[in-house]
């Protein structure tokens, strides 16, 4: 068995994986915290308490396709660095699809981008518009 590669968290890895919003989503801190303090207030400095924390790199792909950082990601994938993973963004649940299809639709709509935008979702998230 082939043992498992590790990554160093830095400050620059974390505050890149954020969410579009600057945030973290709750299924982030998921992956390094218990699930007890999930939905709770955070306690002040638990971001710091990640720098220089060596995880598995399986971890740190789930934290970062989580927090869905389009550009990140794309950095991450054209970068080499990691090799055999292709990060993907991870939306997860329906109502979030389907704001985001009624987003892109609103895009559409506003800029007569017809398909650019819809090939976008569909490359990123396999999400189908009708």
């Amino acid at each position: 068995m082939q043992p498992q590669s590790l990554v160093t968290l830095t400050k620059t890895r974390l505050n890149k994986a954020r969410t579009a919003r600057g945030a973290f989503t709750n299924a982030q801190i998921a992956v390094f915290f218990d699930d007890e303090v999930i939905g709770n207030p955070m306690p002040s400095g638990w971001l710091s308490t990640l720098e220089g924390r060596q995880v598995p790199l399986s971890d740190f792909i789930s934290f970062v396709e989580l927090g869905c950082n389009l550009d990140y990601i794309d950095k991450i994938n054209n970068s080499g660095y990691i090799t055999g993973y292709t990060l993907i963004p991870k939306v997860e649940g329906f109502s979030k699809l389907k704001t985001l299809s009624q987003n892109i639709k609103r895009l559409e709509e506003t800029r007569g981008n017809s398909g650019n935008l819809r090939d976008l979702a569909e490359a990123h998230w396999g999400l189908k518009i009708s």
